[in-house]
């Protein structure tokens, strides 16, 4: 294991502080449907990994990313758990915070943006900081709602 300095966002004074985080190897899961590589994932109630559809469930129990695709239920998949690098995005910018908005993820500079585009209650969490263009460091946050 080795650690890298992130930016975690700090919900009491609304910012991001700088944190070392643990990072580890990617694990394998069983997919409980098919999805594409870099898909935000949380577990069904038999615990196989699907989609974040953006429910508060899904928000809340937010597990990692696809670091691999899966074409059916039940394939044998790698996930970026937190405190791991999630590798397979693209346009991401290094240093920014990102968040699980929905079924995607959006930039926190893009943030007031999203939620002013909600109705009311519509969760979102923190879930990582970019540490290139193609990566991001999974560091979930506590759920929030707009």
């Amino acid at each position: 294991m080795s650690e890298v300095l992130a930016t975690v966002w700090d919900d009491v004074n609304c910012r991001g502080v700088p944190r070392l985080i643990s990072v580890g190897g990617i694990a394998s899961r069983t997919s409980g449907s098919a999805f594409s590589v870099g898909t935000p994932l949380f577990p069904n109630g038999s615990g196989k990994l699907i989609p974040c559809d953006g429910t508060e469930t899904a928000v809340r129990r937010f597990s990692g990313f696809s670091v691999t695709a899966s074409a059916a239920p039940d394939d044998t998949v790698s996930v970026a758990l937190p405190g791991q690098i999630a590798t397979g995005h693209a346009g991401l910018t290094p240093g920014a915070l990102y968040f699980l908005c929905g079924t995607g993820i959006v930039e926190s500079s893009a943030l007031a943006a999203w939620i002013g585009a909600q109705p009311a209650d519509t969760p979102y969490c923190q879930i990582g900081t970019a540490q290139s263009a193609t990566e991001l460091l999974v560091v979930p946050g506590n759920l929030q709602t707009t």
